[in-house]
């Protein structure tokens, strides 16, 4: 028996209506969609060229003012400071130099160090400096200055004391010839001297034949001022009292040298000195209008090679973008990606430097970036690696992209 109701033949009436609206030609907005085609694909490294030159590049850092001074050598690295003070006394005019009793270097010892700490050797010597030099003067003329015969005159003190590797340690006081500040304190008095030619300071020279270490000493940085800042006390004799005369070395300047070139089929990164990786990338075999989504470096560490300081954690390892002036220059202050040290499979990740391969597209910069200590001043460790041209194994790269569909041409 066949049941009519009003239900059933509304139903029916709904369904006669939607087969009828599928005959309705296509609205403008739907002919103008393009089909789904976009393809996500991933290319890496060892199946396409994706690498144009790994290589380690030494920039000149100059640790002028940076909180830290380092003296000594190690097994990668020879460490200078030099000294220039600043800040005299007002009645410098009136001290005669039979009137100055004794005179100190004092220099305030980091629990920090960076080579053999069990023997903890550090020898160096004191060195007047003959030539003027300021906070403008580059690294590169610094090295210069001191590698040439007329930049340091003859040694005027050494240090040879064991200094204790912990938390508080006591001021090192280092005897320094009374002549040297009674002339200093002449200069400083005359007001027709040319600036040119107010030449103060010393340099600490490391023996690096005998010096096992390099150790870490305060100094003064803009916004940290509260930090111990090197001096000269100077007892000095008055008409009826004995007085303490506090001159501050103002201006403070560690050069680091490196000790060696990387050996076959192998980077450096050593912060200080200041040597980084700069990487160039060649993104050319990315189909054109394709996203970058993700860029997974990997870079595959040895560890034979690594000269680590006393400090308990690995040193952070970040990237940065390239700059166009200079190799190992960095551009964009903004970091791409830290690495992450993973010690199961020796390799140091990068987790995505993806936003570099954007970056280069809509700015048409230079494929490359630079990875350098995350902290270059306070982190002097040296760090190796593999390089590409090495048998078994190389910097890896991983990309994970979109390829946008492409407008047929009419």
């Amino acid at each position: 028996m066949l049941l009519h109701s009003p239900l059933s033949w509304w139903s029916w009436f709904v369904l006669l209506a939607l087969l009828l609206g599928c005959n309705d030609r296509p609205t403008a907005i739907g002919t103008d969609l393009l089909p789904d085609t976009v393809h996500i694909g991933v290319m890496s490294s060892k199946d396409t060229t994706l690498f144009r030159s790994v290589e380690t590049v030494q920039f000149p850092l100059a640790l002028f003012n940076s909180g830290y001074l380092y003296v000594g050598a190690s097994r990668s690295a020879i460490a200078w400071t030099l000294l220039r003070p600043t800040l005299f006394p007002q009645d410098v005019d009136s001290i005669a130099e039979d009137q100055i009793l004794s005179a100190h270097l004092v220099l305030f010892p980091r629990r920090l160090a960076l080579g053999d700490t069990v023997s903890n050797v550090l020898r160096f010597s004191l060195a007047e400096i003959q030539q003027l030099w300021r906070p403008g003067t580059t690294i590169d003329t610094l090295r210069q200055f001191l590698q040439s015969g007329n930049f340091l005159g003859s040694v005027i003190a050494q240090f040879d004391q064991p200094i204790p590797l912990q938390d508080s340690t006591e001021p090192i006081r280092i005897p320094i010839p009374k002549s040297m500040i009674a002339r200093w304190l002449a200069i400083a008095a005359d007001t027709t001297m040319k600036d040119s030619a107010r030449i103060f300071g010393v340099a600490l020279i490391p023996d690096t034949t005998e010096s096992t270490v390099i150790r870490g000493f305060y100094t003064q940085s803009p916004g940290y001022t509260t930090l111990p800042l090197s001096y000269y006390e100077v007892v000095v004799q008055r008409a009826d009292s004995l007085d303490t005369l506090r001159i501050e070395n103002g201006y403070d300047l560690s050069v680091l040298f490196a000790r060696e070139a990387p050996p076959a089929h192998r980077l450096f990164i050593q912060g200080g000195i200041a040597q980084r990786l700069y990487i160039a990338f060649d993104p050319s075999p990315l189909p054109p209008l394709s996203i970058v989504h993700k860029a997974t470096l990997v870079l595959p560490y040895d560890s034979t090679l690594f000269e680590r300081s006393n400090r308990s954690q690995l040193p952070t390892l970040t990237a940065y973008i390239a700059a166009d002036t200079a190799i190992g220059a960095i551009g964009e202050r903004f970091p791409l990606s830290n690495g992450e040290f993973r010690s199961d499979s020796g390799v140091v990740v990068l987790p995505n430097i993806g936003a570099a391969f954007e970056l280069w597209r809509s700015k048409r910069q230079s494929s490359a970036i630079v990875i350098t200590m995350g902290d270059e001043f306070g982190r002097i460790d040296r760090l190796a690696f593999y390089s590409l041209t090495d048998p078994q194994r190389q910097p890896y790269l991983e990309l994970i992209y979109s390829a946008m569909p492409q407008e047929k041409r009419k």
